[in-house]
């Protein structure tokens, strides 16, 4: 039996016998390249489990690079497209992250380049909670019940991702803004992981007039990417245009602002 005080160096002599990791890829190859369904998924845990001895040996393993430099959770992912041909999130992924609970630095990382490959905002908004070191403690709205999330539909407009559009659908935004003291909010698009933030700002636009002016501020901020930017000028920086168009219901129409 696998002494639990001594887990992880026993997961890590695991990692390092070949014989073992190949019965262990074996297992996971059925789950790696194609969404698996529940029953596989929980066919190839079971099988994982019994392999390994234990289930705490087993959460180690899995965020361990050992299967073509990384780790169960970047092929799950990776293999999962876009969200255009699979909706939801695989199953297989739902069961590594039950059994592995907080998710170390490296397993964080290698996650992060699964979106960077591949950008699946449905499943990123599933597990980003659990990646702390790649987008920072995520606050949770007043407004968290399901069906009140925040979601995205990212638009394509070219082959290199350079030029796409994003529709975001926040329900109640103005509502979320004035409870929660602003929005902030996580999501992964064209290779990139990014974060549009919201609020009210208090100014104070004359001296003449002390009256303060409450104004929105919205911010989008590229956090990660991987993409290296190569100016063909020395000094020149890239530029982005953001077109915000605002669509709130009001009496049966809409509103546009932009």
């Amino acid at each position: 039996m696998i002494d639990g005080g001594k887990i992880l160096s026993s997961a890590e002599k695991l990692s390092e016998t070949v014989q073992f990791v190949k019965k262990l890829t074996a297992i996971f190859c059925d789950g790696l390249f194609s969404v698996a369904d529940e029953a596989t998924a929980s066919l190839i845990i079971s099988k994982s489990i019994d392999l390994c001895r234990s289930e705490r040996a087993l959460s180690q393993l899995l965020q361990i690079k050992f299967i073509s430099e990384h780790t169960p959770f970047y092929w799950v992912i990776v293999s999962s497209g876009d969200g255009s041909s699979y909706c939801g999130i695989p199953p297989l992924l739902e069961q590594m992250l039950q059994i592995c609970g907080d998710l170390d630095t490296e397993s964080q990382e290698d996650i992060k380049e699964a979106f960077l490959t591949q950008s699946n905002d449905a499943i990123f908004q599933y597990i980003k909670s659990k990646l702390p070191n790649v987008v920072g403690t995520i606050t949770q709205s007043f407004f968290g019940a399901e069906g009140e999330q925040p979601t995205i539909k990212p638009t394509h407009l070219s082959a290199s991702d350079e030029f796409f559009s994003v529709s975001f659908d926040i329900p109640r935004l103005f509502d979320r803004i004035v409870v929660d003291h602003g929005i902030c909010h996580a999501f992964t698009v064209a290779g990139s992981i990014w974060y549009l933030r919201a609020a009210f700002v208090t100014s104070f636009p004359s001296d003449l007039d002390p009256s303060p002016l409450r104004e929105w501020c919205f911010e989008l901020a590229q956090i990660h990417s991987r993409r290296t930017y190569k100016p063909p000028f020395r000094g020149q920086h890239l530029k982005r245009q953001i077109d915000l168009e605002l669509d709130t219901p009001r009496d049966g129409e809409h509103n546009h602002g932009y």
